[in-house]
């Protein structure tokens, strides 16, 4: 039986405009700048990946992803020899050794490019799905619920884009806010009018809170029927975030302070809050995806499906594959071809009507192909081989 090998690789930086700035209490973005990949198989499989580091997340930049992906993960992929009859949950097992590699280094942002790119690469060459196994159950067989996420700005602003995202059919709404109090509220008012009384919102404070203020500010969210708060402690730890949930009665979401699984067992060992917020680009993948949400699942953590700000379709396409397992009760989409001045790839999943639905069955890999036409001007081949 013929085995499988990787044997190409391009990785291309590009920069991209954003339409409107997007701005949270870490980051005000009107620009992204990322890595985008393209793998090769040996069976004429071709597959893509996308990298976006966030010094604040996992200390990555492009430089570091850059040199990690050909000194570190590339090599390591171009040792695999993968059996012919192999199916994606197969590739995602042969991957796991290298993943951990990544995650004991805190390398998760450059490791989860090559991840998605490698797994779309070997199911288009296979002519499946990338995608994990559905639930068992056709009843749990769902279109997933997304979530809306609205920018810091005026509440005039905010309002808008919450009423836009209503028309298109989102029941499910996330809030950014941060340290000016009356702002935030004036904002969630403002939000919380436009969506009606009877819609999801949360909120996310990008870690901007000391212990004090976040409880005060979490208490007076309860006006606004606020469902969830993200990352809300500034030096988070588990025993504050289990005092909060506590005290304010609200759960609590955690991103910024999960980013690799020592993170989540430091979470782990002391309590945890309730939600998870998992995303492929910040925690490794595909392979991480399993290792976290089978975490969450021994748990009984609640996975949230989470976006970075600047994600292409390659990226939504690949969000939807691992939300297909139905570990994720909701996720974000990033609305790549309105936000993104230029997304180049092509087939993405619709997300347009406030639900996500699964994979289809018949589309091999993850259905996305990139139009190098439709790169940046400011777009550089940075490294090609094979």
């Amino acid at each position: 039986m013929k085995e499988i090998h990787f044997v190409g690789i391009t990785v291309w930086k590009a920069a991209f405009n954003l339409r409107f700035v997007f701005s949270h209490n870490l980051a005000v973005r009107d620009q992204v700048e990322t890595l985008l990949l393209s793998i090769k198989t040996s069976n004429g499989g071709i597959g893509y990946g996308q990298a976006l580091p966030r010094a604040y997340l996992t200390g990555e930049t492009l430089d570091s992803v850059l040199a990690d992906i050909r000194g570190r993960w590339w090599p390591e992929l171009a040792k695999l020899a993968l059996p012919a009859d192999a199916d994606f949950a197969t590739v995602v097992g042969a991957l796991q050794p290298v993943f951990e590699q990544a995650d004991a280094l805190r390398k998760n942002a450059s490791y989860a490019a090559v991840d998605i790119a490698a797994l779309d690469a070997f199911t288009t060459g296979q002519g499946i799905p990338a995608a994990f196994p559905p639930p068992a159950d056709p009843a749990r067989r769902r279109d997933l619920p997304l979530v809306g996420v609205i920018p810091a700005g005026t509440p005039g602003r905010s309002a808008g884009i919450a009423g836009l995202l209503r028309l298109l059919g989102y029941r499910r709404f996330k809030v950014k806010i941060g340290r000016n109090a009356a702002m935030d509220e004036r904002r969630l008012a403002a939000v919380r009018k436009a969506i009606g009384a009877s819609n999801w919102l949360a909120v996310d404070a990008n870690a901007a809170w000391e212990w004090d203020e976040a409880i005060e500010r979490m208490r007076r969210l309860g006006r606004y029927d606020v469902a969830l708060v993200e990352e809300p402690l500034a030096a988070a730890s588990a025993a504050d975030f289990i005092r909060l949930e506590r005290c304010s009665g609200i759960p609590v979401l955690a991103d910024e302070s999960l980013c690799t699984l020592a993170d989540a067992r430091s979470l782990l060992s002391r309590g945890t809050p309730s939600w998870w917020n998992l995303r492929l680009s910040k925690n490794g993948g595909f392979a991480g995806w399993r290792n976290f949400s089978r975490l969450a699942a021994e748990r009984g953590i609640t996975i949230y499906g989470g976006v970075l700000v600047g994600e292409t379709s390659i990226l939504a396409a690949a969000a939807r594959a691992a939300w297909s397992s139905d570990a994720a009760v909701s996720g974000e989409y990033g609305f790549p071809r309105i936000f993104l001045q230029g997304d180049p790839f092509r087939g993405g999943p619709g997300g347009f009507t406030g639900r996500m639905a699964p994979p289809r069955p018949a589309t091999p890999g993850l259905g996305v192909r990139l139009r190098e036409s439709a790169l940046p001007p400011s777009a550089e081949l940075l490294w090609k081989e094979g």
